[in-house]
């Protein structure tokens, strides 16, 4: 896997708003198709955030849904066949340039009955939730210091939080839980994917083509702590440990949602805006909402600036980009919205309010 677009047929997809930064991935060239405007929609898969990192990459709105709500078999074959996947299951969902169009494309879906001839959808129909909740109970997420936000990334959610608390939403900032934090899902996640097929060179040997760069340097392995559990267990016992770790961090989540009695959560997309290529890092703002199944969207909001965030930042892992204000100016900054399990209808409600809200702030520049 990983969060850039190349491959050795068509070569590398160029960010639509910076030629020298990455579109995004795993499914960057859709993103940059529907920021040109050369397509109005776009059906993506979503295992780590492959539709919600071009989306936030390419300033457009993308929503993965929970897992099985949208037919997905046979999309995923080789290495990661769906029907083998040990703990998180992919997602096909829309990529577009509205909430209007995202919406579009679930009614249309869900409205065919599709668990009627594949047994990967479950049979719930969309709900129409109309005018429902038009006040918002949000819990602002709080930072993970092992991932620090580039600037432009703090900035954009202080200035989304402060748009939606002066309209009236109730905003709950949630503090640092080392049960919650973005890391922790980041490695369950990553573990769950260690077992999921063969390694890179080999996949390269089988397939007879070589790895594209961005997996050839190793860029995106997991590089912040250790596995959750150890990896020398054996498979059923490692596996039944790693559920179990997945269980309590689902738990935690669950318990702050009720207890704060929050609709929805807002967060970060990534650490960053979109960056060089070849040096997109760990994913876990993304890949922490597929370890938990929440349905989680992506929202385009503001840009950013070497004006506005004029300072350098070095950051200390050794495979995390570092923020160089004038390689990423003008890049476009994103927030992320999430609601709970089987919540996909109040999820996209949600952001549309939520993007309503904010497109008053959208024209101050950021």
């Amino acid at each position: 896997m990983t969060a850039d677009s190349e491959n050795n047929i068509f070569g590398r997809t160029l960010n639509p708003h910076n030629t020298s930064l990455t579109a995004g991935g795993s499914t960057g060239g859709e993103g940059a198709l529907i920021a040109f405007r050369g397509s109005p929609l776009g059906v993506d898969s979503d295992i780590a955030g492959s539709i919600r990192i071009p989306s936030l990459c390419c300033g457009i709105y993308g929503f993965k849904h929970i897992s099985e709500r949208v037919p997905f078999r046979g999309q995923s074959k080789y290495p990661f066949p769906k029907d083998h996947l040990p703990g998180i299951a992919p997602v096909g969902g829309p990529m577009a340039n509205s909430i209007e169009d995202l919406e579009i494309f679930i009614n249309i879906t869900l409205g065919q009955r599709p668990w009627n001839y594949d047994p990967s959808a479950v049979d719930i129909p969309w709900r129409d939730l109309g005018d429902k909740d038009t006040k918002l109970t949000i819990g602002v997420m709080a930072e993970d210091p092992e991932y620090p936000l580039h600037p432009p990334v703090r900035r954009s959610l202080a200035k989304a939080a402060s748009a939606l608390g002066n309209a009236g939403h109730t905003l709950v900032y949630l503090p640092q839980d080392p049960k919650r934090k973005a890391g922790l899902g980041g490695r369950i996640g990553f573990q769950f994917f260690s077992m999921m097929g063969p390694d890179p060179d080999t996949i390269s040997r089988e397939v007879g083509e070589p790895l594209v760069n961005s997996v050839a340097i190793g860029v995106h392995p997991f590089t912040h702590g250790n596995f959750p559990v150890p990896p020398d267990l054996d498979v059923p016992t490692r596996l039944s440990r790693l559920n179990e770790v997945r269980f309590q961090y689902l738990k935690a989540w669950q318990e702050t949602y009720r207890d704060n009695k929050l609709n929805v959560v807002l967060a970060p997309g990534a650490a960053t805006t979109a960056i060089p290529h070849d040096t997109y890092g760990v994913p876990v703002y993304t890949t922490m909402w597929n370890v938990l199944d929440f349905p989680a969207g992506i929202i385009p909001f503001g840009k950013s600036s070497k004006f506005e965030d004029a300072e350098h930042v070095k950051v200390k892992a050794p495979l995390d980009p570092d923020y160089i204000p004038e390689v990423t100016d003008g890049a476009p900054c994103a927030i992320q919205i999430i609601a709970p399990r089987f919540r996909d209808e109040e999820c996209l409600h949600a952001m549309n309010i939520v993007d309503k809200t904010i497109r008053v702030s959208r024209a101050e520049k950021l």
